[in-house]
């Protein structure tokens, strides 16, 4: 799919790995590209428990005006983190599924 095509179900494939081919090259290493991608999903859903631990605890505590803002930040937090995850579970899975077509790269 060329990243002129324009948007589909894998808007996000195009994304990270059509579009930024540059970056993902299979013959210098994909299983490493899905690695940083298991790190990333990693650190990506701690930023999401984190944030919604921190939002329990002012919530508990205070109920004052800065709350209220701080809050909707976090929760912006949370929903951008949960964006990001999923376009890189989208990369992951076209990382993979470009590992199993790949030309002499027999599992």
């Amino acid at each position: 799919m060329d990243c002129k095509q324009g948007l589909s179900p894998y808007a996000f494939c195009s994304l990270f790995s059509k579009c930024s081919a540059w970056f993902i090259s299979l013959a210098d290493g994909g299983i490493l590209h899905i690695e940083i991608c298991h790190k990333l999903l990693r650190y990506s859903t701690g930023v999401i428990l984190g944030t919604f631990v921190l939002i329990i605890i002012i919530t508990t505590f205070s109920n004052a005006a800065w709350v209220l803002n701080l809050g909707k930040a976090l929760y912006w937090l949370i929903v951008g983190a949960a964006v990001f995850s999923l376009g890189v579970w989208f990369w992951r899975k076209r990382l993979e599924k470009d590992l199993e077509v790949a030309p002499g790269k027999g599992r």
